[in-house]
């Protein structure tokens, strides 16, 4: 015999009880539950430097202080050499072909280069194209019979080829060596010089 249903109406006492829930609500009304970390990130406008414990940027776990201090730690590890010939140099965002190019910018911006970190750049080279990466988006992808068209393929191993050819590098990127520090006071003192001449001279 079929089991009958219970029939609950809305105003049965049965159909819902009265429930207190706690959870965590950040300064902005969102609901976190028991997620107090997420919700007090959420609520924050600034962080704590987990380095000092100062106050830092929203997102960052540590100061500008304490970061610039790690980087410059990180960067007096790196292994002195000669910059090879041909090679970049760069500090940050600026690039130069020369040493002394680089240290006058430098110079010019106010920024000492005995206290920069300038890096000898590494030369990056174009990779190989591959044709079926680059049509992933428009081949039948239950097809495994699909081939690219002849004229296409060969164009492709052509520009391959081109790319081995040139030889070159296309960019620079800031690499794992830095140049000898004795080099960088040599040519800023020498700059040094440069500059109390001008100053004597417009005096």
């Amino acid at each position: 015999m079929a089991k009958t249903e219970e029939i609950i109406l809305p105003s049965d006492p049965r159909a819902a009880k009265l429930m207190t829930v706690t959870g965590w609500v950040s300064r902005n009304g969102r609901w976190y539950g028991d997620d107090e970390r997420t919700a007090r990130y959420d609520g924050s406008t600034a962080s704590e430097c987990r380095e000092c414990g100062t106050q830092c940027r929203k997102g960052y776990t540590m100061c500008d202080a304490c970061s610039n201090k790690r980087e410059r730690e990180k960067y007096l590890a790196l292994p002195e050499v000669d910059v090879p010939d041909g090679y970049m140099v760069c500090h940050e965002e600026t690039y130069a072909s020369d040493l002394s190019e680089l240290i006058d910018e430098l110079l010019e911006d106010g920024i000492f280069p005995t206290s920069a970190c300038i890096y000898i750049c590494e030369p990056n080279h174009a990779p190989d194209f591959n044709i079926y990466d680059h049509l992933c988006d428009v081949i039948p992808s239950e097809d495994d019979r699909w081939k690219s068209p002849k004229e296409i393929l060969e164009a492709a191993v052509a520009l391959n080829k081109a790319l081995h050819e040139y030889g070159r590098n296309i960019s620079w990127t800031a690499g794992k060596t830095r140049p000898k520090a004795s080099l960088i006071a040599e040519i800023v003192g020498d700059r040094e010089e440069e500059l109390l001449e001008k100053e004597e001279a417009n005096s």
